[in-house]
């Protein structure tokens, strides 16, 4: 069955959203200008693939995003920037860098710039179609996925028990939309080609999916994308729930879908 994702829900339940957006603010990058975190993110004497806990911990403190707890693995906020961790200990630049980009506040044109400028890495000023499809999974994976479960861990966190049934079901909406919404957004920007150019990305995202950049919105075409009869113990969110309890004791494992 097809997806349309131009469509958005307009029965998000608002209270589990409100607290999702909470603690996304908290997070703090909307506060500051991206060009800002990029830069602190992405120092020239520093590797371009992944920085290690002290040196990301550094830079986000200089430029003034919370990184108190990050070190703990088995914090709420450890545990959502694990996601970004390789088995070594890296923290991914490429991560982070749609991290920041997704939640700053910054026109999607500028974002859709940025994006392009940094995946671009032979500076060729064309993107392969399979590194377009790993930039939307990614956002995806941030907006529908990482988010909801961090507000879980922090509504847990503070006992809140009927905010957390809500978050949860919420959070389990948003899982069975999952696929077809990232479907339909990779094939509405890539639109069958081996690689874009400039333009062509840009001009595609900006006229066509800058909800890309929008995690509220992509949250509401997710819900809205979800398949009338979920297949019974359908979930996207099985192998991301490592850390989406309580009690987190366990060392995380890294859980990008695959």
């Amino acid at each position: 069955m097809g997806c349309d994702c131009t469509k958005s829900a307009h029965s998000l339940d608002s209270e589990a959203e409100e607290a999702v957006q909470l603690y996304e603010k908290a997070l703090g990058y909307s506060h500051f200008p991206m060009e800002i975190v990029l830069k602190a993110l992405r120092r020239p004497e520093e590797s371009k693939i992944g920085l290690p806990l002290e040196a990301l911990k550094c830079n986000l403190e200089q430029v003034g995003v919370p990184a108190s707890g990050l070190d703990r693995e088995n914090s709420p906020l450890g545990a959502f920037y694990h996601h970004f961790q390789d088995e070594e200990g890296q923290f991914s630049l490429q991560s982070l860098t749609l991290l920041t980009v997704l939640l700053s506040e910054s026109p999607a044109k500028q974002k859709s710039e940025a994006i392009f400028s940094l995946f671009d890495t032979e500076a060729s000023q064309a993107l392969p179609s399979s590194s377009a499809n790993e930039v939307i999974q990614e956002l995806c994976d941030i907006a529908l996925l990482y988010l909801p479960m961090y507000a879980e861990m922090e509504t847990a966190a503070v006992g809140e028990e009927h905010a957390l049934r809500k978050v949860k079901r919420y959070s389990s909406r948003l899982a069975q939309g999952y696929e077809a919404l990232l479907g339909c957004l990779q094939a509405l920007v890539v639109r069958g080609r081996a690689e874009l150019t400039y333009e062509e990305f840009v001009d595609t995202v900006v006229t066509q999916a800058a909800y890309l950049f929008d995690p509220k919105e992509l949250r509401a075409r997710a819900v809205a994308a979800r398949p009338n009869v979920p297949k019974p113990g359908e979930d996207r969110r099985a192998s991301h729930m490592k850390f989406a309890s309580a009690n987190i004791t366990e060392k995380p494992v890294s859980s990008r879908p695959n």
